[in-house]
């Protein structure tokens, strides 16, 4: 049984589900896909940009050891005025130049959305004992951002600082919004 067909079955019982298998551990054609990079650069993989942009957001903790980098891009849900209902793509953190979450997998991924995307929360379950919770506020009277990492693994929130953020696609305008 290739991963694949594993995760359908464990996500249909228990709703988590990470794959391990080695590559080339069945007959050809039963090889899981290959695995996100194994460094903070590479984690994520390309997606295509979508209809309207495709973006890719770095945050950095106070002394730069912690990165955060995660991508979205519209997706599908209900929306008034200028909000998209964005759809988040992966996940990454980096500790101490080691890449210490990679999640690539839309069953592990959750975007909650607010109105104009002001009040944002990027969820990642990178373990069934970890969850990693990014909320990005945006403060319209002082127009600034304030990004807060929460994991579940540690007792302490991390406000991080926007490091780089670039918008790919038909409209890249759209993305990176005052960042």
């Amino acid at each position: 049984m290739n991963c694949f067909s594993l995760s359908l079955l464990v996500l249909g019982t228990t709703g988590l589900f990470a794959c391990a298998a080695p590559r080339g551990d069945g007959p050809a054609g039963d090889d899981p896909p290959p695995p996100a990079g194994d460094d903070f650069e590479s984690c994520i993989p390309a997606a295509d940009n979508g209809p309207i942009f495709k973006e890719t957001l770095t945050l950095s903790g106070e002394n730069g050891a912690l990165l955060v980098r995660i991508v979205r891009r519209p997706g599908d849900g209900p929306t008034i005025g200028e909000t998209f209902a964005l759809q988040l793509l992966g996940f990454a953190m980096q500790e101490g130049g080691e890449l210490t979450a990679c999640v690539t997998d839309p069953a592990a991924l959750s975007y909650v959305y607010e109105h104009h995307n002001w009040d944002d929360q990027a969820i990642a379950e990178a373990s069934p004992s970890r969850t990693l919770t990014l909320s990005m506020t945006y403060d319209v009277v002082t127009s600034t951002w304030t990004d807060v990492l929460d994991d579940s693994s540690t007792d302490e929130d991390v406000v991080l600082a926007t490091d780089a953020c670039a918008s790919e696609g038909p409209s890249p305008a759209n993305g990176c919004f005052r960042r």
